[in-house]
């Protein structure tokens, strides 16, 4: 991705709200790293949107960081359970504040997997969820090498 003079002020900022006066490796770490569903959402707006070379990169670049398969595939599954438990909510008839009531989940995430989870049918949702458990016992099981799998994942997303 993209790492421009805006994102360097962003960071320091969290840095330093992260810090208090100490700043830490941890610290720096946390904010410029960023978090996991960061890049998971970021990762799923690629994937559901057609770029999946940007999914790729994203992907490649999460495990170079020290991310690993499992690591990515949870925050996946995760969020794809989210995105299905959602859509399936709102076609209910529910709204944001009642979906957020009803699943317990903070409603930036909430929003973040409605517009992801508009991109897919249900049963699409369901058909990935199904791949996403399959892919998991395959690396699981010796199958299939875990960076591969995530890459015929993102294919067949």
């Amino acid at each position: 991705s993209e790492y421009r003079l805006f994102n360097l002020e962003n960071d320091l900022k969290k840095i330093i709200a992260l810090s208090g006066e100490n700043i830490s490796e941890k610290d720096i770490s946390s904010a410029v790293l960023g978090d996991m569903d960061t890049y998971i959402f970021d990762f799923l707006d690629r994937v559901s949107a057609g770029r999946k070379d940007e999914a790729y990169r994203l992907m490649h670049n999460m495990l170079r960081g020290g991310s690993d398969v499992f690591e990515i595939l949870a925050n996946l599954v995760g969020q794809f359970e989210l995105m299905t438990e959602v859509k399936e909510l709102k076609e209910s008839g529910f709204g944001l504040s009642d979906i957020t009531k009803e699943t317990g989940v903070h409603e930036f995430r909430i929003k973040k997997a409605l517009a992801a989870s508009d991109r897919f049918s249900l049963e699409k949702l369901k058909e990935i969820l199904l791949g996403l458990y399959d892919t998991d016992i395959n690396i699981k099981k010796g199958d299939i090498q875990g960076d591969i799998a995530l890459e015929l994942l993102i294919g067949r997303i």
